[in-house]
């Protein structure tokens, strides 16, 4: 997604501001007190429509954001203009809240239409391979105008849930007979998850108790953000047992939870080794685990992308994994034909 940072949204933000200040000194003048109703009237025109209007033309039509986008800058004129206006004179507003209404029905509507699509083209690529995270994106993005970067954010979001609530109940993520690398048995990371856990649970109890006593609102934005990184820990750590890393005749399809993944193509690959260290850090140097060290490192022959999370992308050279068995990567890596 590309946002207009540029000369139109400093235009659109300099003339909404503009309206908005003249619409409270309006309010209070004295035009105002003598013509309440055509002042109110005008008033709401140019909060709910002029700035909505300006929004689309400025912002909109030289960007790709998705003209939904104007529902919610709408929205928010009205929750200004209801600030602005006094309360005997909000008639004319109150008309507009019960137009948004219809807006509402049609925007529900758009979205159940489009989410039956999503459903459908989602059912269609899980018939090949089950993913979730992958063809979820995928999904949205094709059946929708949404923003890319807006989808792997709600997509992100979903797969937290999804993983967390259900994950545990689903099979690997993989085709029968693929070959998969599991990183979670043979290094303690369950172990040491299940600590990092319980300590934060702890820790979370604990840092409430002790600012709710002076900041109550505070404690509490603090707990949910605690609990939400809880929460994205517990799904990483389903999505790492059920979205193994799986290894086919032409590719090595890397999976680590939530946090990274790619398809690299063997002719991709310089070489690979078996390593006991962390590799040294650069920019383009990518060591895929939370705790512990890797054992398994490819080089690139070329620096390409990798996604991560939210739709995180990393441009990397070199990549260090854990594999459970690193001695299965290293027979698949030298079963491939002599490489130049």
């Amino acid at each position: 997604m590309t946002l207009p940072f540029r000369p139109a949204l400093v235009l659109f933000l300099t003339l909404a501001c503009a309206v908005l200040g003249y619409s409270y000194w309006l309010a209070s003048s004295a035009p105002f007190l003598a013509h309440p109703d055509l002042m109110s009237f005008a008033m709401t025109v140019d909060l709910c429509v002029g700035i909505p209007a300006l929004f689309y033309v400025l912002v909109i039509r030289k960007s790709r954001l998705t003209p939904l986008s104007l529902v919610g800058v709408t929205v928010l004129t009205i929750v200004l203009a209801h600030g602005i206006l006094p309360p005997a004179h909000r008639t004319y507003l109150t008309w507009m809240k019960q137009g948004m209404g219809l807006v509402e029905v049609a925007v529900i509507g758009w979205g159940m239409l489009h989410l039956r699509k999503i459903i459908l083209r989602y059912r269609q690529l899980q018939r090949h391979q089950s993913d979730f995270l992958t063809h979820a994106r995928r999904a949205i993005c094709e059946t929708t105008s949404l923003p890319q970067k807006v989808v792997y954010l709600l997509v992100g979001e979903m797969a937290v849930l999804y993983y967390t609530l259900l994950g545990w109940r689903l099979s690997a993520e993989a085709k029968p007979g693929q070959q998969l690398l599991t990183a979670y048995r043979e290094n303690g990371y369950a172990g040491l998850w299940g600590v990092f856990v319980f300590l934060g649970l702890l820790e979370t109890g604990l840092i409430h108790l002790l600012v709710a006593h002076w900041y109550p609102t505070a404690a509490w934005v603090l707990t949910l953000i605690s609990l939400y990184s809880l929460l994205f820990l517990i799904g990483d750590f389903v999505a790492l047992v059920k979205r193994p890393t799986l290894l086919t005749a032409e590719a090595l399809q890397l999976r680590v939870g939530l946090r990274w993944q790619a398809v690299i193509a063997r002719d991709e690959i310089l070489d690979l080794t078996l390593v006991q260290d962390v590799p040294p850090q650069a920019p383009d140097h990518l060591s895929t685990e939370l705790f512990g060290t890797p054992n398994v490192q490819l080089r690139l022959r070329t620096p390409r992308p990798v996604e991560g999370p939210y739709g995180l992308r990393k441009t990397v050279s070199l990549i260090a994994f854990w594999a459970d068995d690193p001695q299965n990567v290293m027979q698949w890596w030298q079963s491939a034909s002599p490489r130049s």
